[in-house]
């Protein structure tokens, strides 16, 4: 064997040493990682700390790990050894060798000393030849294991399996406080003999129409808390101030609140009054889309009809449109109000007259009412209204809204003659009433009863009608006395009314002509003479035929006898 076979060997057999030194010093070493870990988790446990603390001490413990591991990587891989050192080391562990090894390095080292003369330098590469050829056969590197290796093993299990077995009892809590530090700034509530679960909204969070409240529920278990809490937090601006709402039982394992007008992504998290014991995080998401919460028509009629004004609700999201109906020149405003602040938008009014459709403004209310827009349009035409609803972001509703106008008009009044029903006579010496039923669907103004003789018509007899409030109906009669009149027998008399209602440009209607003859009482009396007559006329006729009718089914009976005998 030459040179710097030997000295290769001896620097191979240092590297074993040192990698079984380095195996070693990290079994050694079990302990105290252990114990590390088993702080960590009982700081936490103890204290619940805060997300910057775990922080801190997770990176202390991960770089004082780190720091030994690399040091003893350089100890075993990187650093060399003092070649004398590890020749004692084998020649103490084989007491065959003697002082050969250092006695080579002695020898090297004269060897390789340039001033020494050449004689000696050449001895000395001699003497390393033949000790290079002696130990030739000899096995250094099993010198270097070490005899304590499996003993250090064996102890460093014991705090191994004291940190394991544990796991299988309380897993759920290593792994709660393995989350914890690894993932410091999540959501990893602490350990608790409570525990607490938000079951509403679940895992995948919910989502609310925006200014619609949301449910939350808790359950719990293990010991059962004296009160819970509600903690709100804005998920799209940290900057506000959470705010927290006390809970209400619901049951044996359940508390519950209600989270009023959501108006922004929420995270919800269920805690006791000490924040010890606290749930993961739940999302309560918001429904930006505005959505239609009332709609209101309001309606005042023009003024001459004297009429209040109204105002009722309206559905405009059914799969039918909502028919309102108005008298024409009235003045309406829908109202409608959106769980969104609006911004201006408008709405169309399509009638059938018209190809082109009218365009009205949906105008948003200032300050509180910034949720509430109104439109306004005088009825002129019948159509169908339709709203462009938009909230401040420009978002349109999500459902069609529209609402059918049904334009009525001011019907003319009616008038109708009561009493007498027909046309006939009256004797010149009598006196009747000649009475008209007049109505009309808002209000009636006046009525003229016109009266003459022989198409002679004196000044008409004038009703005026009550205006506040409105008449809508009206009985009117006109007393008719012929010899006061001055009409004589053969005379005809002609009575007829019009009447015109409260409309700024007023209707009229006009009834039917009465014609009455005047007669004598003679001629009366005749009249009543050939009545009793024609009547008793009739009696005896009815008399004939009840007897002639008897006799018929006599005969009817003797014939039915006769054939059967």
């Amino acid at each position: 064997m030459k040179r710097p076979d030997i000295l290769a060997r001896l620097s191979e057999a240092d590297r074993a040493w040192r990698r079984t030194g380095a195996r070693e010093n990290f079994l050694r070493s079990v302990k105290w990682g252990c114990l590390i870990l088993v702080g960590l988790v009982a700081l936490d446990l103890i204290f619940q700390l805060g997300s910057s603390l775990r922080l801190l001490f997770g990176l202390a413990a991960v770089f004082t790990v780190a720091a030994f591991l690399i040091r003893n990587f350089y100890e075993a891989e990187i650093k060399s050894g003092s070649k004398e050192k590890i020749a004692r080391l084998l020649e103490d562990r084989d007491e065959s060798l003697g002082t050969k090894l250092m006695n080579v390095l002695q020898l090297e080292e004269q060897a390789e000393d340039e001033s020494a003369p050449e004689l000696t330098r050449n001895l000395a590469q001699r003497a390393i030849d033949e000790a290079s050829e002696e130990l030739e056969d000899r096995k250094f590197l099993p010198l270097t294991k070490s005899e304590t290796m499996s003993r250090t093993a064996k102890r460093a299990l014991i705090p191994v399996a004291a940190v394991i077995l544990p796991l299988l009892f309380f897993g759920a809590i290593a792994k709660r406080e393995f989350l914890r530090y690894v993932d410091p700034f999540g959501d990893h509530p602490p350990f608790s003999f409570t525990t607490l679960e938000i079951v509403t909204p679940n895992e995948e969070g919910s989502d609310i129409v925006y200014n619609k409240p949301a449910t939350v529920e808790v359950e719990f278990s293990g010991h059962r808390p004296k009160e819970l809490f509600l903690t709100v937090e804005n998920a799209d601006d940290p900057k506000v101030e959470p705010h927290v709402l006390p809970m209400f039982p619901q049951g044996e394992k359940r508390f519950v609140q209600e989270v009023e007008r959501v108006q922004a992504n929420l995270l919800v998290r269920a805690h006791t009054k000490s924040k010890r014991t606290r749930s993961e995080a739940r999302e309560i998401g918001v429904i930006l889309t505005p959505q239609l919460e009332s709609a209101v028509v309001k309606i005042q009629p023009p003024a001459y009809t004297k009429q209040p004004p109204s105002a009722r609700k309206i559905d405009l999201t059914r799969g039918t449109a909502p028919s309102v109906s108005v008298l024409t020149g009235s003045e309406i405003e829908f109202v409608l109000t959106s769980n969104r602040p609006l911004s201006e938008s408008g709405a169309e009014l399509q009638t059938t007259t018209n190809p082109k459709p009218s365009v009205l403004k949906l105008t948003p209310g200032e300050g509180e009412a910034v949720h509430k827009a109104s439109a306004k349009l005088t009825a002129g035409e019948s159509g169908r209204l339709k709203f462009d609803l938009r909230d401040v972001t420009g978002l349109p509703a999500d459902k069609e809204l529209a609402a059918n106008l049904v334009v009525t008009h001011d019907l003319p009044p009616t008038i109708t003659r009561t009493e007498p029903t027909t046309d006939g006579f009256i004797v010149d010496t009598y006196a009747t009433n000649v009475a008209f039923r007049a109505a009309d669907d808002y209000g009636l103004a006046q009525l003229r009863i016109h009266v003459g003789v022989n198409d002679k018509f004196r000044k008409p007899e004038v009703r005026h009608f009550i205006q506040d409030p409105v008449q809508r109906d009206a009985l009117e009669s006109e007393r008719i006395a012929p010899r006061e009149m001055g009409s004589i027998p053969g005379d005809i008399i002609f009575v007829f009314a019009d009447v015109t209602d409260i409309r700024p440009d007023p209707q009229m209607t006009r009834s039917e002509t009465l014609k009455l003859e005047v007669i004598s009482e003679e001629q009366y009396n005749e009249y009543l003479r050939l009545q009793t007559e024609i009547k008793d006329l009739e009696n005896k006729y009815a008399t004939l035929h009840d007897e002639l009718k008897e006799l018929a089914e006599q005969q009817r009976d003797l014939a039915e006898k006769a054939a059967e005998e």
